[in-house]
């Protein structure tokens, strides 16, 4: 249930230009190119042969001390960023090697899809090499001129966004902690990044959340993932699932791959699921209509919902905040019911703001003269119960929305961090 919850989800997304992948290097692991680790131990071997500087280099990989490793390494070996930039250029070409089929890899099958744009961490030129005749251009985001608008402009861009650098401009490549830092540290690229992930949805493929680099970018950047994204795993534990969907508002769609062949099987699968199209044609006949279900499955994952803990930190009973619960949960499976009916997003966008005015002509006439977060939501689910679509009335007369999931459509606004839909003064969500 959940994994065929995820998928609608990421179908629309994908529908509406709003998906956009982040490839990671387990995503080129079928084409010999080196781990992190190997790559270091791969840079010492080229610059030196003595043991006393490979030995330790070795072990410190060994522990996942990569940054330490470096450092060590370009200590004794009496190397620069720029050594380390042309050696990684110079492994690239050395080591990629093509598979022996497409089936076991996964770039052809991004290469069928139809994506506006791609980001990766990866130095290599694979996607480009199976994107190009998508009209696709690498970018490095660091050095790039570009405006914000142009950058949300799916018109004119088609970009693969290269976060680290890329071979084919060696000097962009970023492998040590203190380039690292400096990029991070970089206004323009703080702004351009989250412009990506606060417009658009993360599908994440290829990543560990074990690689300390890949952790590191989500630390420096956990405040700009406040929509929902989404990561492909093999196999993850409770913890990792619950530690990504806790801090970074992240979403695990897992798989279980037996060898290392099977990785690129079940990603296909997967990709292949959210590129299958939904039945477009608005259908009015009473065999389409959906029952409401119970919660229950979802009741996890809803408590860990923004929504949720905004009405949780105001002076709110329990049994409000219950019926929260029950409110978003069927107004959410409303939205999909629309949208599996093939009902326009414009639509759909447009009664979420009309329920968002209602929102700002209760906070000013209830909230603001009684401060009383209680009251104030109450009288919001009883206004939304009456609300009215006008116009839009008809559009949806054979489908129109329950008085639950009515009253659900504020608590899908909250639960979007870029709207300002609270319940009181209060802010700290961490309570």
């Amino acid at each position: 249930m959940k994994y065929k919850r995820q998928i609608s989800d990421l179908q629309n997304l994908y529908e509406n230009n709003r998906l956009i992948p982040f490839i990671g290097s387990g995503l080129s692991y079928p084409f010999n190119i080196p781990t992190w680790g190997n790559f270091i131990i791969e840079i010492a071997k080229r610059n030196t042969d003595q043991v006393t500087i490979i030995e330790p280099v070795t072990n410190l990989v060994g522990q996942g001390e990569y940054d330490f490793a470096l450092e060590f390494l370009m200590r004794m070996a009496k190397l620069d960023d720029r050594d380390i930039q042309e050696d990684i250029k110079s492994i690239l070409i050395d080591f990629i090697k093509h598979p022996e089929t497409s089936e076991m890899h996964n770039y052809l099958d991004l290469a069928e899809m139809n994506f506006q744009s791609i980001i990766t961490t990866n130095y290599d030129g694979l996607l480009h090499e199976f994107l190009k005749s998508k009209n696709f251009m690498p970018q490095n985001l660091n050095s790039t001129s570009i405006s914000a608008h142009e950058l949300t402009n799916e018109k004119i861009l088609k970009k693969i966004w290269h976060l680290h650098g890329n071979m084919y401009d060696t000097g962009t490549i970023v492998m040590t902690s203190n380039k690292y830092k400096d990029l991070y540290s970089q206004e323009k690229y703080r702004r351009l990044f989250s412009l990506l992930s606060g417009t658009n949805t993360f599908l994440m493929i290829g990543f560990s959340f074990d690689d300390p680099y890949i952790r590191n970018l989500f630390e420096e950047y956990q405040k700009d993932f406040v929509a929902k994204h989404y990561i492909i795993l093999n196999n993850p534990d409770d913890t990792t699932i619950m530690e990504l969907k806790e801090k970074y508002r992240i979403e695990v769609l897992s798989y279980k791959a037996e060898k290392n062949e099977d990785h690129a099987i079940e990603i296909s699968k997967i990709l292949k699921d959210i590129q299958k199209k939904k039945n477009k044609s608005i259908k009015s006949s009473t065999e389409d209509t959906y029952y409401l279900e119970e919660p229950s499955e979802r009741e996890e994952e809803i408590e860990e919902s923004l929504f949720y803990k905004k009405v949780k930190i105001e002076d709110i009973d329990n049994l409000t905040l219950e019926l929260s619960k029950d409110y978003f949960f069927h107004a959410d499976s409303y939205i999909r019911f629309l949208r599996d009916r093939g009902f326009s997003e414009s639509l759909i966008k447009t009664i979420l703001r009309i329920v968002e005015i209602n929102y700002k002509e209760q906070w000013k006439g209830i909230y603001l003269s009684e401060k009383d977060s209680q009251k104030f939501i109450d009288v919001m689910h009883d206004t939304l119960r009456e609300v009215s679509y006008g116009r839009y009335n008809e559009v949806i007369k054979n489908c129109e929305p329950l008085d639950l999931e009515k009253k659900g459509m504020i608590h899908l606004l909250a639960d979007d961090m870029k709207k300002e839909i609270w319940w009181g003064e209060n802010r700290d969500l961490d309570e």
